[in-house]
């Protein structure tokens, strides 16, 4: 059962019995919610770029994100490792390392 909030938005969703919610702030930004994983929270920027994510009952899931003067993201860690992104003055990807291997 999929239940949409005012705007149109996603507010639970219950697919097999589990129940998904998300929360949105007053500009309609998803800033948290709730699944099998239990409470996540989103932490944006002044861009509503998402620079964290915390799952408060799984940590070893947290994430951070990093992002250059022209929002092309450039950093980010999770469970699997610490990725870096670098681009050429254009903004195109040129490579990609995780745990500094390309």
């Amino acid at each position: 059962m999929t239940v949409l909030d005012k705007r149109q938005r996603h507010s639970a969703l219950r697919p097999l019995g589990r129940g998904r919610y998300w929360a949105y702030d007053a500009l309609g930004v998803c800033g948290a919610r709730d699944d099998s994983l239990g409470h996540t929270n989103y932490t944006l920027d002044a861009w509503e770029r998402v620079t964290a994510i915390s799952y408060v009952n799984n940590s070893q899931y947290n994430s951070s994100f990093s992002y250059d003067e022209r929002g092309d993201l450039t950093h980010f860690n999770n469970y699997a490792g610490n990725y870096d992104r670098y681009y050429d003055n254009d903004g195109r990807m040129l490579s990609e390392y995780r745990n500094n291997v390309i």
